[in-house]
């Protein structure tokens, strides 16, 4: 349903398709075609998708659409953009559908060459835009283009040491890195000796190239966004610049929070669809997750996660740089822990 910027309504007879779409006189004058759509992914986290839409107004580049694409249970989100941001085009997706839906319909809203899908909770830096529209005019063949970044707190502080002891979402040399290749992609997600992964939320895409290829409910589980990617590669490179252009936010309601749960179907779906992975990356990811998991819910290692430990650490510490020095930190922390409780 189509309302105007100081009216609201639902379509009765189909919760799932209310919609408030207007267009500013600002863009009316403009002759500049947009190329690039930002859709904001909101759901039920309004503070948070405040700040998101303010950082996405933001953007220095004016060739852009902006969607709201609310998949809220509630209808806070939509009164408040009615009211600040008539000029906005929102869509709700009332009373809410699945994560995986939600992103499939948001699609299907596009109609400029290249799109992201930007999530509510977290912060786009003013020069994204113009930077990943030209890396998509400097690699025509790109399916994909995504940034590095900086991880903040609830409150919105910097991480200064992630998981990967960076600052950033990934740590490479190179001003741009170009993917060919899925086994290399996917190796980022993997081993830590390859220095971490650009943030989903930093992805824009080719409209094009991307074809009838969607995020999917996958036997990965909460890693359907891994997966996604690793499909892409099929239809041209993966290309991520050496930029911190977003911000990423760490909550308890985070998928990579909740990810950890999906380790094992994710190790199972690595070692069925990849063999030419590296047994070694595999094993030390699961061992990372398997203890992030455990610590997660404050229980001791059991017997089982003990042994497959102590069969696989020697390996993992004359292989891999990043899980010696991860195992050191972690000793040191312990140690200074105890100094401290003596």
């Amino acid at each position: 349903m189509e309302t105007g910027p100081n009216h609201s309504g639902t379509d009765k007879t189909n919760p799932q398709k209310s919609e408030i779409t207007t267009m500013s006189t600002e863009t009316k004058k403009t002759v500049t075609t947009p190329k690039l759509t930002i859709i904001l992914l909101c759901r039920n986290r309004t503070e948070y998708a405040l700040t998101a839409l303010k950082s996405i107004l933001d953007q220095n580049n004016s060739s852009l659409k902006i969607i709201i694409s609310d998949n809220s249970t509630n209808k806070i989100f939509m009164s408040l953009v009615a009211e600040r941001y008539p000029n906005v085009r929102y869509k709700s997706w009332f009373p809410g559908i699945n994560q995986i839906e939600h992103m499939q319909e948001a699609i299907k809203l596009v109609e400029t060459p290249y799109f992201t899908m930007f999530h509510d909770d977290d912060i786009m830096e003013t020069d994204y835009s113009t930077a990943i529209l030209e890396q998509f005019r400097l690699n025509p063949t790109a399916v994909a283009v995504a940034t590095n970044g900086i991880t903040i707190r609830p409150d919105g502080t910097q991480i200064t040491k992630n998981k990967i002891g960076s600052q950033y979402n990934f740590r490479k040399i190179e001003d741009l890195i170009e993917f060919t290749n899925q086994s290399d992609f996917l190796r980022q997600y993997l081993s830590g000796d390859c220095g971490g992964a650009a943030a989903f939320c930093s992805y824009a895409y080719n409209n094009e190239l991307i074809g009838d290829i969607r995020p999917e409910p996958s036997i990965a589980g909460n890693f359907f966004d891994t997966v996604f990617l690793t499909k892409l590669i099929r239809r041209g490179p993966i290309i991520w610049l050496n930029r911190p252009l977003v911000r990423v936010r760490v909550h308890h309601e985070t998928v990579s929070s909740l990810s950890n749960l999906d380790y094992k179907i994710f190790v199972n779906y690595v070692r069925k669809t990849f063999c030419t992975i590296k047994e070694r990356d595999i094993v030390e990811y699961r061992l990372l997750r398997l203890f992030a998991l455990l610590a997660k819910k404050n229980k001791p290692i059991p017997l089982p996660a003990l042994k497959y430990f102590i069969v696989n650490f020697p390996s993992l510490a004359y292989h891999s740089d990043s899980f010696r020095k991860r195992f050191a930190r972690k000793i040191l922390t312990k140690l200074l822990s105890f100094r401290m409780r003596k």
